[in-house]
């Protein structure tokens, strides 16, 4: 029997260890937290996201960094769980019938929009901060790699859509319909996106890119045609496996007289087994998950209810698994480096929402039917997400394999690295989900009454 089940301290206790009910009743309160600070600064139109990266910069001066000592193993674990139930959850909440008349524009802004504001913010980071160009590095480690700002661009590129209405407040029953919709498929799209640019730009640096991290299959070497095979395959055999799966799904449904108490464990049956056969094939999972969910919300009709029952069981858990993503990335950060790297962390967020998000949603203007207003208050609805917080945590596991990075430096860069995203994610909650509400009506964003009225 294991006694530690059941509440009893078995064998001696270690020096400065966490017991399971310290962690557990830790957990508790950092929920409890969220949940009590969001109601009471809702007013304020704080996104949920900034208030536990604040939480962050309360609990780890005192308690320290990693509190609980949870390992990283366990979160890499989590992270690849929630992540495959927010592809499932994106793609099951994906209507195309709502979306055709802007498809190519939504699809346009949320995969080649993405790459440009990654590789401008990357970009114009590293220039800014090369020694051979700009040369202002703020005191951090003097010779930021371009390879590490592209992924750091790249895990700054997604965006949540959902946090960005909640922030409209009111005035987003009076914002335009499509509009609406654009900024939330948007971010449906983009969480895909931006994992597999994540995975992309890092098979260009890390020779043993594989399936320890979010784009999974083959060992990806450092050749473009190796690459692109690569991700042909990717691409490919996680869009077949999640059309069966999918299929699968739609079938069990309409032969299962499956309980609505029973719907959770049907998805998350459905996303961790669709999941492992991608893999096992050569695929990507997480693009599978994704498909899968697509496939099962726009297919089936005689699915309606079925589909209803399953994401309002599974929404609920999915959106559990993102503020625990949030919360263990909080609580990573090192307070030290958070002020050292302010000044640089305030100027990337800079070029990302002033520079390359605007720069992208324009650039693919010609597929839109929204206007100019509209586009603005598109560019500027850029709140940062679980996944940043997700695919960042991997960034800093993978800067020890940087190449050419000696061993002595890399877990400073990493520790940089962490802490230029955790604030230019802040100053981004901050600036743009205070200020949404604001700009929205000052660009007179609004329904217009039709000429019949």
């Amino acid at each position: 029997m294991d006694w530690h089940l059941l509440g009893v301290s078995v064998g001696p206790a270690v020096e400065g260890s966490i017991t399971d009910e310290s962690r557990l009743l830790g957990v508790g309160l950092l929920f409890l937290y969220v949940i009590v600070a969001d109601r009471y600064l809702k007013s304020f139109n704080i996104p949920t996201n900034a208030i536990i990266l604040f939480l962050g910069l309360l609990v780890v001066p005192l308690a320290g960094n990693n509190p609980f000592q949870v390992p990283g193993e366990f979160i890499h674990v989590l992270h690849l769980t929630s992540l495959n139930l927010i592809l499932f959850t994106s793609g099951l909440s994906t209507k195309i019938s709502t979306i055709r008349q802007s498809i190519k524009f939504i699809f346009s802004i949320a995969t080649l929009s993405c790459l440009l504001t990654a590789v401008i913010t990357g970009g114009l980071f590293f220039l800014i901060t090369s020694p051979d160009f700009g040369a202002i590095n703020f005191g951090i480690y003097e010779t930021f790699p371009l390879g590490a700002a592209l992924l750091m661009g790249a895990c700054l590129s997604d965006t949540d859509g959902e946090a960005a209405l909640r922030c409209l407040g009111d005035l987003r029953k009076k914002i335009p319909e499509r509009l609406q919709n654009t900024i939330q498929f948007e971010s449906l799209l983009n969480c895909a996106t931006t994992i597999i640019l994540f995975g992309l730009f890092a098979s260009f640096y890390f020779q043993n890119f594989h399936d320890s991290h979010f784009i999974v299959g083959s060992t990806i070497g450092q050749t473009f045609g190796a690459i692109t095979k690569s991700l042909i395959a990717l691409f490919s055999t996680g869009v077949v496996d999640g059309v069966i799966f999918g299929y699968l799904a739609n079938w069990l449904f309409k032969t299962m007289q499956i309980k609505q108490s029973r719907y959770l464990a049907a998805g998350i049956a459905i996303v961790f087994i669709n999941y492992a056969t991608s893999n096992f094939l050569g695929g990507s999972g997480l693009i599978s998950a994704f498909i899968a969910g697509l496939f099962i919300n726009n297919t089936d009709s005689e699915c309606k209810s079925s589909v209803a029952n399953l994401k309002t069981s599974i929404v609920p858990f999915n959106e559990a698994a993102e503020i625990f993503i949030c919360i263990a990335f909080a609580l990573q950060v090192n307070i030290d480096k958070v002020i050292e790297c302010m000044p640089l962390g305030i100027l990337c967020g800079f070029l990302m929402m002033f520079i390359a998000r605007p720069a992208s949603i324009f650039l693919n203007q010609r597929l839109s039917n929204l206007r100019w207003n509209e586009l603005l208050l598109l560019s500027w609805c850029g709140l940062k997400g679980p996944v940043t917080f997700a695919v960042s945590f991997e960034l800093v596991e993978l800067i020890s394999e940087f190449p050419g990075l000696q061993t002595s430096v890399s877990g400073e860069l990493a520790s940089e690295i962490q802490s230029v995203i955790f604030v230019a994610s802040l100053f981004n909650l901050l600036i743009q989900g205070i200020s949404l509400n604001w700009v929205a009506t000052k660009l007179n964003v609004q329904e217009r009454p039709s000429l019949s009225s």
